[in-house]
């Protein structure tokens, strides 16, 4: 089948999430009003590596065999009842900022993708090698998952959405990982250019992960 990345574009909707019944806010007061489960799965990716035919001494590479997949969890997402009581507007802005959530997860699970599909050029000299460079890419990006939640829902960043400027800020962070190439000019199989990474995106705006 070869290697393929799935599910990088998904539009969230409320339809997709849990109703919780808490109370609505007093005047003033901030709650959060919603929560985005989402993730990346992979399948068993370090046991992708296999013997190049012919080779003498042995040599090792990776497979063509490798799928990222990032997944929405409509058991861990969920919106609170006061949220659709709001505006059509209010209701907008809050979808707007869960979409975030699932697209800087999306985006790192791309550039883990192009990462690891730049492996398949590479010879090495054992199978660990390999799979242990497979894991390292991997380790790297599952690991800034995270901390690149927290940091946009931080206060001094949207701060769960409520920060309208912020928020506008790290749309445009995800717009131009969407849309702008790499300086490199590197293009996959295909021919299409790899687009600039979030991380970069986001270094480049003074926001260390």
């Amino acid at each position: 089948m070869g290697s393929q990345l799935v599910n990088l574009i998904h539009t969230v909707a409320w339809s997709e999430y849990q109703r919780r019944h808490n109370a609505a806010p007093g005047a003033g007061v901030f709650a959060i009003g919603a929560q985005t489960g989402m993730g990346m799965t992979q399948n068993n990716i370090v046991t992708k590596v296999e013997q190049i035919p012919g080779s003498s001494p042995a040599a090792f590479r990776v497979q063509d065999d490798i799928t990222i997949t990032i997944t929405f969890d409509s058991n861990t997402s969920w919106v609170q009842d006061w949220v659709m009581a709001r505006s059509p507007q209010f209701q907008n802005d809050m979808l707007n900022h869960e979409q975030g959530h699932y697209n800087l997860v999306g985006l790192l699970a791309r550039d883990c993708f192009i990462e690891l599909m730049q492996l398949k050029s590479q010879q090495f000299r054992t199978r660990h090698a390999a799979q242990a460079a497979i894991a390292a890419i991997w380790r790297r990006y599952t690991g800034k998952a995270q901390p690149v939640q927290d940091l946009y829902d931080d206060v001094q960043q949207t701060h769960h959405g409520a920060n309208a400027a912020s928020q506008r800020q790290w749309d445009g962070f995800i717009r131009t990982a969407f849309t702008q190439a790499r300086a490199s000019g590197e293009t996959a199989p295909d021919g299409a250019t790899y687009k600039v990474e979030i991380l970069s995106v986001l270094t480049q705006a003074g926001l260390s992960v």
